[in-house]
C-alpha cells in the first residue's frame, strides 16, 4: 500500500526567470538591420492535455485530472479507500501527487506543483513556462508581427489540442487569457491545425504533418519568408500514448527522434526547416503494484530543452529519466463523476462514517476533464 508521510515540499511556482547557462529569453535588438539568413522563423505546435495540466491514465476508465479539488478529495478518501469501489483512483491520484517530478526539477519538487489550482484546467507553472517559450521564439501579437519579425523572426504558436474544438471556446478563451497574463500582452492563438482528426497518436501526428505541409506550401510562394530558416517546435503526449506502437505510413515510429524525422522528410527537400519533438509522458509502478501513466506537462528539462532548440537550433538534450522511459498521455473524453453512489459495508467506525459523507456526492472537478 502507499505511504501516508506527508507531501514534500514544492518548490514555488516556477518564476520565469531563464536558466543561468541559457542565453536571455528576449531577442536584443542590433544597430543593423539583420539579413534573411541571420532572422529564424519559429513554428509551434502545443497540445493542452497533459502538456499544460497533468493528467492520469485510469485503466479502461477516462483519464483524471490532478487538480486542487480532486486532491482534496482523494486525499479525504485515501486512509478508507479499501471500501471503495474507485479506489486504483484514489491511490493513482495520491501516488502521482507525491510523486518526485525529476527531470530537470529540484530535489524535493512532486506532481503538486504543477496541479491545477482554479477550475480553468490548465497548470499556472505550465502554462508559465510555456509562454517563456513563446517569448524565446520572439512571438508578438498580430499587430506587432511586423517589430518581432525585425528582431527574431516571426513565431506563430498552432493549437493542436481538441480544445480547438468550437464546444470548448469558452475553456480556450480562458487559456489565451491565462497565458497573456504571463506574457504581458493579449495573447490569441495565431492558427489551429484541422478541426477533425481521429483521437488516436496517428490522428494528431497526421493533422501536424498535414498542417505544415500547407504551412510550407504557403511559405515557397513568397521569396522573402522562403529564404529563412524554420524552426517546428512540437509539443505533445500524444493521446497519452508511448512512443512504441505508432505506425504511419508503413513506418514504426518508437521515439521522439523518429517523429522528428517523419515530419521533417514530408516536406520539400530545399527547405531550410528543423522539426524538435517533446514528448511530455512519463510511467512507473506504484508501490501497491498500479501501473502509473502520466501526462506530465512541460518538466525543466523539457522547457530547456525547448528554449534551446527555438534560440540556436541546438538541442540540449533531455536527462536519461526521461529519455529513456516512455512518454505519457491523457485521453481528451470527459470524465465522468465516479465517485456517485459508492457502496460501502454496513459495519463501519466512526472513521467510516466520516467518509461515507464523502462518498454521497460526485468528486468534484472530475466530471469534465479532456474535450472530445
Amino acid at each position: 500500500s502507499l505511504s501516508a508521510a506527508p507531501v514534500p515540499r514544492t518548490r514555488p511556482a516556477f518564476s520565469g526567470r531563464p536558466s543561468a547557462c541559457m542565453a536571455p529569453l528576449s531577442p536584443v535588438a542590433s544597430s543593423a538591420s539583420p539579413s534573411c539568413a541571420d532572422i529564424t522563423d519559429t513554428l509551434l505546435f502545443v497540445d493542452v492535455d497533459g502538456v499544460l495540466n497533468v493528467g492520469i491514465r485510469d485503466g479502461a476508465r477516462p483519464p483524471l485530472l490532478l487538480d486542487k479539488q480532486s486532491i482534496d478529495s482523494a486525499l479525504g478518501l485515501f486512509e478508507a479507500r479499501a471500501w471503495h469501489p474507485e479506489r486504483d483512483s484514489i491511490e493513482r491520484l495520491v501516488s502521482v501527487l507525491r510523486r518526485d517530478v525529476g527531470q530537470g526539477e529540484d530535489v524535493g519538487t512532486t506532481f503538486e506543483q504543477f496541479a491545477c489550482t482554479t477550475s480553468r484546467q490548465f497548470s499556472e507553472v505550465l502554462i508559465g513556462r510555456f509562454a517563456e517559450m513563446l517569448r524565446a521564439a520572439g512571438w508578438a501579437p498580430r499587430d506587432n508581427s511586423a517589430d518581432a519579425g525585425a528582431v527574431g523572426g516571426r513565431a506563430m504558436a498552432v493549437l493542436s489540442s481538441t480544445w480547438r474544438a468550437p464546444q470548448h471556446r469558452i475553456r480556450l478563451k480562458g487559456l489565451e487569457e491565462g497565458i497573456s497574463k504571463h506574457l504581458g500582452a493579449e495573447f490569441t492563438f495565431d492558427d489551429k491545425t484541422q478541426p477533425k482528426e481521429d483521437h488516436t497518436a496517428e490522428g494528431r501526428l497526421s493533422s501536424i504533418k498535414l498542417y505544415l505541409r500547407e504551412f510550407c506550401e504557403k511559405r515557397r510562394l513568397d521569396p522573402e519568408s522562403n529564404s529563412r530558416p524554420l524552426r517546428v517546435l512540437v509539443l505533445d503526449d500524444f493521446y497519452n500514448r508511448p512512443l512504441d506502437g505508432i505506425t504511419l505510413m508503413g513506418q514504426r515510429l518508437r521515439s521522439p527522434e523518429c517523429i522528428e524525422k517523419y515530419l521533417a522528410e514530408s516536406l520539400p527537400r530545399t527547405l531550410d526547416v528543423q522539426v524538435k519533438m517533446l514528448h511530455t509522458f512519463m510511467e512507473w509502478t506504484s508501490p501497491s503494484g498500479l501501473s502509473l501513466q502520466v501526462g506530465s506537462g512541460i518538466s525543466q528539462d523539457h522547457f530547456l530543452s525547448g528554449v534551446s532548440f527555438i534560440e540556436t537550433g541546438v538541442d540540449v538534450g533531455l536527462a536519461s529519466d526521461c529519455t529513456l522511459s516512455s512518454p505519457i498521455k491523457i485521453v481528451e473524453e470527459p470524465l465522468p463523476a465516479i465517485l456517485c453512489k459508492a457502496q460501502v459495508p454496513a459495519a463501519i467506525d466512526e472513521k467510516g462514517k466520516s467518509v461515507c459523507k464523502i462518498l454521497a456526492s460526485p468528486w468534484p472537478a472530475l466530471s469534465a476533464l479532456y474535450a472530445t
